[in-house]
């Protein structure tokens, strides 16, 4: 947490007392989480209610920001490693085990250059922020073993 509120301070951004809630129950997960099941989580975290829009609003700021990933195929959420020497907006892998939801992130410079020349090529403007690909984790596979 201390990390990602220097990294916004250094943007001139900072954390409501909501963004950062939804921020630790995210990192308090540690996998990806979908908005619904983070509303439930900060009820039964914090002892009172908050609005789905709320939740969203939030995640939209972290997103936007770069602290966190919205994982379209899965409809969740994951944090982002803040990473000061590494632009945010560069587009990432997760990849997300279907069987326990554990996304790990894997920033790799050939990818971003890979879309880069792909869009050049045929005219294209991307605005994703990641891909997620779906699979399981080696801890996944060997229960099922």
């Amino acid at each position: 947490m201390e990390n990602a509120a220097l990294f916004l301070a250094k943007r001139g951004l900072h954390l409501t007392q909501l963004r950062r809630s939804v921020l630790e129950l995210l990192y308090a997960e540690g996998r990806a989480i979908g908005a619904y099941d983070l509303t439930a989580a900060y009820e039964v975290r914090y002892g009172r209610r908050v609005r789905p829009n709320s939740v969203y609003r939030a995640l939209d700021f972290l997103e936007t920001s770069g602290l966190v990933v919205h994982l379209a195929h899965s409809r969740s959420y994951a944090t982002r490693t803040p990473d000061k020497h590494k632009e945010q907006d560069e587009p990432c892998l997760f990849f997300v085990c279907s069987g326990c939801g554990a996304a790990t992130e894997c920033r790799d410079p050939r990818v971003g250059r890979a879309i880069r020349r792909t869009e050049i090529a045929i005219g294209f403007v991307t605005h994703m922020r990641s891909i997620d690909i779906q699979g399981m984790c080696k801890s996944c596979v060997n229960v099922r073993a």
